[in-house]
């Protein structure tokens, strides 16, 4: 699994990789309080992230707490990140 974040003044993507051709993969990303705060957003504010590519999927999520996500073989997932209301 591979993950990286992508972000601009307007948008903010979490972006989650699987290349393993057989196995799907499951994992807790905890992105570390220094990218929040690059990102402008708060290391322990709530977040939804909104599924963008593929999958109808919105999460709520508290930043101190990780993202959990599952992907299945040979895919990846992409998560626009927004503050929570």
């Amino acid at each position: 699994m591979y993950t990286y974040l992508l972000h601009t003044d307007k948008q903010k993507l979490l972006i989650v990789c699987n290349f393993d051709l057989q196995k799907g993969a499951q994992a807790t990303i905890q992105v570390p309080a220094h990218a929040w705060e690059t990102m402008g957003l708060s290391a322990t504010g709530k977040y939804t992230l909104k599924e963008i590519f593929m999958h109808p999927e919105t999460l709520s999520v508290e930043a101190q707490n990780g993202v959990s996500v599952e992907l299945e073989p040979n895919s990846v997932r992409i998560f626009e990140i927004k503050k929570a209301k």
